[in-house]
């Protein structure tokens, strides 16, 4: 390699000793290159990582959502059936069953429920959800139902009840009965709270028939 291909790099100490280094033109500029590629590769590679690992928690993320969202819908079919069911005035056996087992999985507690009715079908629901499990939250949904003097189940159709809780939340919802003409007479409501789509809380509670309005 020719002399005029080469640079001289001159270092000089502090006892004024100083020394030569002949390099070739090509190793300084890939050096040069070096110093400025490796460090951009370094922050595209951590920018990289960062993304896919980004992009996987919100993969986790939907496919949960995805799963509760089927688990939810597993359990609005059946009461879309039941409710279908009974609107036909077919004695449903299961319905009796639901709403003679009261359930009670020491995960959540219901205290000063009160459930009104306010005529023509509809209904104000009212009432405290404590978590047993504190400091652990609970997650779910409540959903309502009539039971009539002789056993008939009606679910409400009301507003979202869903919850997130690590200790209270107060429950205030507007319901209606989608069936006419039902004796409430003796009726009950059925509270039932579900959680990861299984059934934590299940019981009875009077109904007050009033002409209040909401």
């Amino acid at each position: 390699m020719s002399e005029s291909n080469k640079s001289t790099i001159i270092i000089m100490k502090p006892n004024g000793k100083t020394r030569r280094y002949n390099v070739s033109s090509k190793m300084i500029f890939l050096l040069i290159v070096s110093l400025v590629i490796l460090p951009i590769l370094g922050i595209i590679g951590g920018i990289a990582s960062i993304e896919s690992w980004r992009m996987k928690s919100e993969w986790i993320t939907q496919c949960q959502a995805l799963q509760q969202q089927v688990d939810r819908d597993k359990i609005e079919i059946e009461r879309l059936g039941l409710l279908v069911s009974q609107a036909k005035k077919s004695t449903s056996n299961k319905s009796v069953s639901i709403a003679s087992n009261t359930v009670d999985k020491k995960i959540v507690q219901i205290a000063n429920p009160s459930f009104r009715y306010l005529g023509e079908r509809k209904f104000r629901l009212v009432m405290e959800l404590y978590s047993v499990t504190q400091p652990s939250p609970v997650e779910g949904r409540i959903l309502f139902s009539v039971i009539t003097a002789n056993g008939d189940v009606y679910p409400l159709s009301h507003d979202d009840t869903s919850f997130y809780i690590i200790r209270f939340k107060k429950v205030v919802a507007q319901a209606n009965i989608p069936i006419i003409n039902i004796n409430m007479d003796g009726a009950s409501m059925l509270v039932e709270v579900l959680s990861q789509g299984t059934v934590i809380f299940r019981n009875k509670y009077p109904i007050i028939q009033s002409t209040l309005q909401p």
